[in-house]
């Protein structure tokens, strides 16, 4: 059960991260838009020291929005990976494809079979 809780938080750890990274940029355009346009040099220095701190929350928005999946991926994950996991090591499983083929090519030789007596 705390595995699907978490999973469910993904959305929201997904969109802190997004709301990050689009502070991040907003901030940082602006204080690197002061910085360009500001002469005194007390002033730039300031602006670069904002920048440095400023920037911490674009890269951290950035590393959760590539990093964190959400929700509806992180459920394929763990539900696609338990049936991967039961898939290798079943027998009747890996066999399953090789029956699958063989009933299609049966099934498609008797709408040929059937095909061929209509046309007759």
């Amino acid at each position: 059960m705390n595995e699907i809780y978490w999973l469910t938080r993904f959305d929201s750890i997904n969109g802190f991260s997004i709301a990050l990274f689009i502070i991040g940029i907003v901030v940082c355009f602006v204080v690197l838009c002061f910085h360009l346009f500001c002469d005194e040099e007390e002033a730039k220095e300031a602006t670069r020291k904002a920048l440095k701190f400023y920037g911490i929350p674009f890269l951290l928005g950035i590393l959760g929005v590539i990093f964190v999946p959400t929700t509806k991926e992180a459920m394929l994950i763990y539900g696609l990976g338990g049936i991967v996991d039961y898939a290798k090591g079943n027998e009747k499983v890996k066999q399953l494809p090789d029956k699958a083929v063989d009933a299609l090519e049966r099934y498609l030789d008797s709408i040929e079979a059937d095909n061929e007596d209509n046309e007759q």
